[in-house]
C-alpha cells in the first residue's frame, strides 16, 4: 500500500501553505494472523510534489491474511499525524485542503 499527497495544501481563495508537510508517526502493523505480517516505516513525511511513500509491503510468501496499518495508539493518538506549518509561512484566516491518494498495489489470489 502507497500513499501520495496531490499537491500543497491551498486555501478556498488559492493561497498555497507553503513548505506545510504531514507526518504519519508511531506505525505499526497490528494482526491476529499467524502468517508472516507486513512491514511498514514508523514515519512517514509525505512530499507535496506527488511522489509516493510506502505504507505497508510483503515479502513473496507472507502478508496473507488481515492487517490493519495504526499510526499511535490510545496514548500516542494526538501526536501520531502532524501537520507542521513553518513559522515564516503566511497563513489567512481560510480552509486549507490537500488530496491524499491512498493506493493497494497489489492484490494475492484467494
Amino acid at each position: 500500500m502507497k500513499v501520495n499527497q496531490e499537491g500543497q495544501f491551498t486555501s478556498t481563495s488559492g493561497k498555497e501553505l507553503t513548505g506545510a508537510t504531514i507526518s504519519f508517526k508511531n506505525g505499526r502493523v497490528v494482526t491476529a494472523s499467524d502468517s508472516g505480517k507486513p512491514v511498514g516505516p514508523e514515519t512517514i513525511v509525505l512530499n507535496a510534489d506527488g511522489s509516493q511513500s510506502d505504507v505497508m509491503a510483503a515479502s513473496v510468501g507472507n502478508g496473507a491474511g488481515t492487517y490493519l496499518y495504526t499510526w499511535g495508539t490510545a496514548t500516542t493518538a494526538s501526536e501520531s499525524i502532524e501537520l507542521s506549518v513553518p513559522g515564516s509561512t503566511t497563513k489567512y484566516a481560510e480552509k486549507y485542503s490537500t488530496k491524499l491518494t491512498w493506493t493497494l498495489t497489489d492484490v494475492p489470489g484467494n
